[in-house]
């Protein structure tokens, strides 16, 4: 554990070196959408606690983006080689990155939840902090095999930034999916970002496409299947010594 703590605090230290692309991920695209449809609409308090819900898993899709493209990052050759060097083995430098950015994410989602919770017409403030980590756990996980798919961060900002944007675009954040076509819904309903919008709002008294244990088991599921993937492809790292 007194690794990973060094790891994070390294991680956090770093951060001025991508100080741009989190704020722009982490805060202006969540936001510019949002401050869109407040311009645009007077929504009432129920409309704004979606509105609000809807923001933090947004904020959660950049940071996890930041997540992946870190990790993409962590699997070139030459990092790989710094951090042999290092009393710290990659996984803990991957864990670490993860939990350096959950460690952001957190006190943002809060304040954003918590505002929704003051709009809702009911909570459940135990399950929707349940939802909410559940939700943090299985989209940082997704970012993270992603990262090791990819190995390349210069290729992941412009692959993630695309994959980030089709997330937020195929999936009911700002909209609902009640009134849409049986196969647009279907399409809602393999994003994994609708399944972590239904870990929250079902517990600030909103309708919900579907029961929200189908979509705690889809998470639980993503996650895992996530999780087992970085681990192979941790073991599967290797550092290529170059001829000169």
């Amino acid at each position: 554990m007194r690794k990973i703590g060094i790891g994070i605090c390294f991680e956090l230290k770093g951060l001025r070196l991508y100080r741009t692309q989190l704020f722009i991920s982490l805060f202006l695209i969540p936001f510019s959408y949002a401050f869109i449809l407040l311009l645009s609409m007077r929504p009432a308090q129920g409309q704004l606690s979606y509105i609000l819900s809807g923001l933090t898993v947004a904020s959660l899709i950049g940071a996890g983006s930041l997540v992946g493209i870190r990790v993409a990052n962590l699997a070139e050759p030459e990092v790989l080689e710094l951090y042999a060097a290092l009393p710290i083995s990659t996984g803990q430098a991957v864990l670490s990155v993860a939990i350096a950015y959950a460690l952001l994410s957190i006190p943002q989602s809060a304040v954003l939840l918590g505002l929704a919770s003051w709009w809702a017409s009911r909570i459940s403030v135990a399950m929707l902090v349940v939802g909410t980590v559940m939700s943090i756990i299985a989209l940082f996980s997704f970012w993270t095999a992603l990262g090791f798919v990819v190995r390349n961060p210069f290729k992941a900002q412009g692959v993630f930034s695309l994959i980030s944007w089709t997330l937020l675009l195929f999936s009911p954040i700002y909209y609902e999916m009640n009134d849409l076509p049986f196969l647009y819904r279907a399409v809602l309903l393999a994003n994994p970002v609708t399944h972590a919008l239904n870990t929250i709002r079902p517990f600030l008294g909103m309708d919900a496409p579907l029961h929200w244990a189908v979509s705690f088991l889809y998470l639980g599921i993503l996650g895992c299947l996530s999780v087992w993937y970085s681990v192979v492809a941790l073991r599967n790292v290797r550092m290529l010594e170059k001829l000169f």
